[in-house]
């Protein structure tokens, strides 16, 4: 019944989609590769299903775990995350390898206002949440409170100390804000590969910027094996598509969406025997996509295509909606009444109020933060011969 319930929130989320956007009406974005946008939003979903089913757990044993340990709710989370990252690195290198011109300072500026809008308010909230468990009462001195608060809001760079020493504090947002630092890594990271292994000409400052923090990163988080080696597979990805794009190979074919759903149904059922096999099938199903291959035309529908959208609202807002809804609306005694089974179809609620709240994130937080980019494009180039004078002078002062 669990996997039942599964599939009904996951319904759930793609109806939802389609009867809110009656009212917000947006429209599916013109990308290169629809595939991607697709299954970022079902991505994004399966993170809520993982956490939710995860809360579950918190609220009968005060244990982060598991409604039941079974295969795919576990890596609903953290499998969704490793392909996440496998598409940035795909994305990234994808335009590297077909030598697409990149303006490196908007690049950069487009990313800080694609995230940190919605991050900032997302951790605010947190903060609050966190603080209203002790009805504002200061468990720590307040500069301590404030370098606990800066942490969080610079993405968890120097990771994320307990807020106000609570121990569960990370909780609040169900812990989503640890992918982002290391995505806002690869971010920085990319100038510095288009310098080395592409010969592409960086302006100086921003090389310099890009290293240091890229530098700061890896000395306080370390190296995360197993992330880095999505971000090549991505990479991997995009140079064999790179060079297979004049083949005319094509693998758009029915059947090879009925492959693309076997492969999905093995990587996130733990069907294989080893992690070498799995990654093969994750790499495998990642590249069908890439080549256009949509599952059965699963990918591009409408409902699909506008989750797609929606999927870092609704991958930042679920765990604050979740925490919102269990702390203050939902009786505590009511839940843990419930069977799994109709837990997991409680789910529902919890799914619409995700739907509503990312749709408005997206329009009134996401896309104002997207077109402020316009705005500061006609005076980066002043700022930056500026900031590169500044620069310049300092280490010619520094070598004298």
């Amino acid at each position: 019944m669990i996997f039942l319930g599964i599939f009904v929130l996951i319904a759930s989320g793609l109806l939802f989609v389609t009867v809110f956007n009656q009212v917000f009406k947006l429209e599916p974005n013109q990308t290169k590769y629809t595939g991607i946008e697709g299954l970022r939003g079902f991505l994004a979903f399966f993170v809520f299903v993982h956490h939710y089913s995860s809360w579950y757990g918190l609220m009968h044993t005060v244990q982060w775990s598991l409604i039941e340990p079974v295969a795919i709710l576990a890596r609903f989370g953290k499998h969704s995350v490793f392909i996440f990252f496998m598409i940035t690195g795909f994305l990234f290198f994808d335009k590297l390898f077909r030598n697409e011109p990149i303006n490196w300072s908007e690049f950069l500026w487009k990313r800080i206002f694609r995230l940190f809008p919605l991050y900032f308010l997302s951790i605010l909230v947190v903060i609050f949440y966190v603080l209203l468990k002790t009805n504002f009462e200061l468990t720590v001195s307040k500069s301590k409170l404030l370098e606990y608060s800066l942490n969080w809001i610079a993405f968890g760079f120097i990771k994320c100390p307990a807020i106000n020493n609570d121990g569960i504090s990370h909780l609040t947002n169900s812990g989503v804000h640890w992918t982002l630092s290391f995505e806002v890594f690869f971010y920085l990271s990319l100038p510095l590969f288009a310098a080395v292994f592409f010969k592409k000409q960086i302006p100086l400052l921003t090389a310099f910027i890009c290293a240091s923090i890229c530098y700061f990163f890896l000395t306080k988080r370390g190296f995360n094996t197993a992330i880095f080696k999505m971000f090549i597979y991505g990479i991997l990805v995009a140079f064999v598509n790179f060079k297979i794009k004049n083949t005319g190979l094509s693998i758009k074919s029915k059947w090879i969406g009925f492959a693309g759903i076997l492969l999905f149904y093995s990587v996130f059922n733990d069907k294989f025997a080893n992690e070498n096999l799995d990654i093969c099938a994750l790499f495998l199903l990642f590249f069908i996509i890439v080549r256009g291959n949509s599952i059965l035309g699963v990918l591009n529908w409408k409902s699909s295509q506008i989750l797609g959208q929606l999927s870092y609202s609704v991958y930042l807002i679920h765990g604050l909606v979740i925490y919102t809804l269990n702390t203050f609306i939902i009786p505590k005694s009511y839940i843990l009444s419930l069977s799994k089974t109709n837990y997991m179809f409680l789910g529902i609620v919890y799914c619409s109020a995700i739907i509503f709240v990312s749709f408005l994130t997206h329009i009134y937080i996401e896309l104002p933060g997207n077109k402020l980019i316009t705005h500061i494009r006609n005076i980066m180039p002043k700022m930056e011969a500026e900031l590169n004078k500044m620069y310049t002078k300092a280490i010619t002062i520094f070598n004298k």
